[in-house]
């Protein structure tokens, strides 16, 4: 919101002269300019009568990060059942953003793992991560991953035959 639109929402009354709405002034403004920056800003509003009698009036606007951060690179994933997924390989190659935090300041927690004990054992299975912002805010994304037997078969003979072909 601009000033304006925050000055809009307030109303002046005065017992004498009525309606003071459209005097007030700013007369200390620390929010335009920072309307995006998370913190406490002040806007020092101040209304006047017909008789110099003044009222002040201190807004505070509280910007606060309400986003949470967006993750990509979650395609499933197959795995060979002799091959072990590194979770943490995993989740570096995240693609996470955020509108305020650094990646490095992004927590990723595994909510549930039904991979996890079923590493050789063919099947599909899910990782639920939780990705979570240092204000708090999350989202849930869900990981697939297929162990799958990827192992070419052996043949092989106790003797050596040699076989001759004539025309």
């Amino acid at each position: 919101k601009s000033v304006n639109e925050i000055i809009s929402e307030i109303s002046a009354w005065d017992e004498y002269d009525g309606n003071l709405t459209d005097n007030i002034k700013v007369v200390k403004n620390s929010y335009t300019g920072n309307e995006s920056k998370i913190g406490s800003h002040e806007i020092h509003l101040e209304v006047t009568d017909n008789n110099q009698n003044k009222s002040r009036l201190i807004y505070t606007v509280k910007v606060v990060d309400k986003t949470p951060p967006s993750v990509n690179n979650l395609s499933p994933k197959k795995v060979g059942y002799k091959e072990k997924l590194n979770i943490d390989e995993l989740i570096k190659s995240f693609i996470i953003k955020d509108n305020i935090d650094d990646k490095s300041k992004i927590k990723v927690l595994v909510e549930s793992n039904t991979y996890k004990n079923n590493e050789t054992k063919l099947g599909k299975y899910n990782i639920k991560f939780k990705i979570i912002d240092l204000a708090g805010n999350y989202v849930v994304k869900n990981q697939d991953i297929e162990v799958i037997d990827n192992i070419p078969p052996i043949v092989e003979s106790e003797k050596e035959k040699t076989y001759s072909y004539f025309e």
